[in-house]
């Protein structure tokens, strides 16, 4: 496919979301950044001009916790397919995640639940279960709300203990969110995270989707889900991410507990939020403030996460007049499936630029996926 990289493109009439709020106005990229934002742009000659009256350009999703699978496990995904997955989706930063993770000189960002805790209720459910035929309904009460609690809160005092930076990762129940403040995360020492499947499912979903949906920590109760979601609009919960963990079908369908727990979620990350705001319960300033200026200012990432004049254009447009069905035959992760499968999402990914360059557009990859490592401040 051509390379759709110009020296220069104005975005025209978007409804631009930045910073709180949500204006109409151009804007002009040139060498990869954002050069002007204002109502109305001098457009230069031999300017790529993208017309997006009617459309919301919101900056590009800054994804903090996804296992891309490369080196070691791919047959599961890797670096080219999941990124190409995560533009396709609106998210033009990502931290790759290790599976083996002993020392942080910067942020501490830690998964919180407690072991001991975990392998005693497994004990307990195996007593239960002794023909071994444990239903994927048992995974939030093995993977507990104690056992998360538990972690969650021995990581807080330690970091109150030591003055130390902290991001906990993946909050999945409503007791865990009396550890943590409401305010602006550049001022916190603590702060946390959801991610997108804990506010769309529940456990009553574990009946008709099973392993699909089993991950760690767990998906618990309709009540947790909806005290995540009011964490996230009273400012409790920091930031959104997705855990993106793809794993095949083959090995999800082996029997309870020996498949392995994630799910792959970076493509529908944004449109699963999206579905939250056309239903009213997140504005659109929240969704941009969570999945992008918050990770900016948590990691001090630098020249990323807002829209702003000088700041790399990572953008994605949004088109809400338009919908999205999730098929295998629009899936661009290697694993080949998502949880979303079959499901209508009421936006749609226009399209997607990272470092200037027009990666995304009307439903294909118009070039390979081509990144810079981010810089921090």
């Amino acid at each position: 496919m051509p390379n759709m990289r110009k020296d220069s493109i104005a975005i025209i009439n978007a409804n631009i979301v930045n910073e709180g709020s949500i204006f109409q106005g151009d804007l002009l990229i040139k060498g990869g950044r954002i050069i002007k934002v204002e109502s109305s742009i001098h457009i230069p000659e031999g300017t790529q001009v993208i017309d997006a009256k009617g459309k919301y350009l919101l900056p590009g999703l800054i994804d903090d916790q996804v296992h891309f699978r490369e080196p070691g496990l791919t047959h599961k995904g890797g670096i080219l397919s999941e990124s190409s997955a995560a533009v396709a989706g609106g998210v033009t930063s990502f931290m790759d995640m290790p599976d083996i993770f002993s020392q942080c000189p910067v942020l501490i960002a830690t998964h919180c639940e407690d072991n001991p805790t975990i392998e005693r209720n497994m004990a307990e459910v195996r007593r239960r279960y002794p023909e071994g035929d444990i239903p994927v309904s048992e995974h939030p009460h093995i993977r507990s709300v104690e056992a998360c609690y538990k972690s969650s809160s021995k990581a807080v005092m330690l970091a109150k203990k030591y003055d130390s930076k902290l991001h906990v990762l993946h909050i999945t129940s409503k007791k865990e969110l009396d550890l943590f403040s409401t305010g602006d995360p550049s001022n916190k020492n603590v702060t946390a995270e959801v991610c997108v499947h804990h506010l769309h499912f529940d456990d009553s979903y574990y009946e008709s989707m099973g392993s699909k949906i089993v991950c760690n920590p767990a998906i618990k109760t309709s009540t947790d889900r909806s005290a995540l979601m009011d964490g996230v609009r009273t400012g409790i919960i920091d930031v959104i991410a997705t855990d993106h963990a793809p794993h095949t079908l083959e090995e999800k369908a082996k029997p309870y507990p020996d498949h392995p727990a994630g799910l792959p979620l970076i493509q529908h990350s944004l449109l699963a939020l999206l579905d939250f705001y056309l239903k009213g319960e997140l504005s659109l300033e929240v969704i941009v403030e969570k999945t992008s200026h918050s990770l900016a200012n948590i990691y001090g990432i630098k020249d990323r996460g807002f829209i702003r004049e000088d700041y790399w254009a990572d953008l994605v447009l949004v088109d809400f007049e338009k919908t999205t069905k999730v098929s295998t035959e629009n899936i661009l992760y290697d694993c080949g499936w998502s949880p979303f499968e079959g499901y209508e999402f009421k936006s749609l990914i226009d399209k997607t630029f990272v470092n200037g360059e027009l990666v995304y557009s009307d439903g294909q990859l118009t070039t390979k996926p081509s990144g810079l490592k981010m810089e921090f401040v």
